[in-house]
């Protein structure tokens, strides 16, 4: 579990060949959904939720179960994923870029030291940066 999503985190070119087939058939499933949405007069947005990995100094023992093995001092992004989804013109609402400003105010700030489950923290800002989407 931990792999896909470092490959994620990487440039789609280094994705391996499993990972490329996945994400375009699951791209291409979203277009479907989005068809829909929008023949609707819907507005389609993808939001984009990062583990509790994401972030070197939260979720600091879930991390280093041995089912994930994640190394302190490690960050797993999923800027790869973001780019590629941005690259097939999909509205994304990127929640890892809105807590990555706040990592800084203090270990598993945001993420459950053991669980890597949101704090009331992290619920706080995703919260007032999803309002403006919703304000739009």
């Amino acid at each position: 579990l931990a792999y896909d999503y470092l490959e994620l985190s990487k440039h789609e070119n280094c994705w391996s060949s499993d990972v490329v087939e996945s994400v375009n058939v699951n791209i291409k499933l979203l277009n479907t959904m989005r068809s829909v949405v929008e023949s609707k007069e819907g507005i389609f947005n993808l939001v984009v939720v990062p583990g509790g990995w994401a972030f070197n100094n939260q979720n600091t023992r879930g991390r280093q179960h041995k089912a994930y093995n994640i190394l302190p001092g490690v960050k797993i992004s999923q800027i790869g994923l973001v780019s590629k989804l941005k690259d097939k013109n999909f509205s994304v609402i990127d929640i890892e870029s809105m807590l990555e400003n706040y990592t800084d105010l203090g270990e598993d700030y945001l993420y459950f030291a053991a669980d890597g489950h949101w704090t009331e923290n992290a619920h706080k800002i995703i919260g007032e940066n999803i309002l403006t989407y919703i304000e739009k």
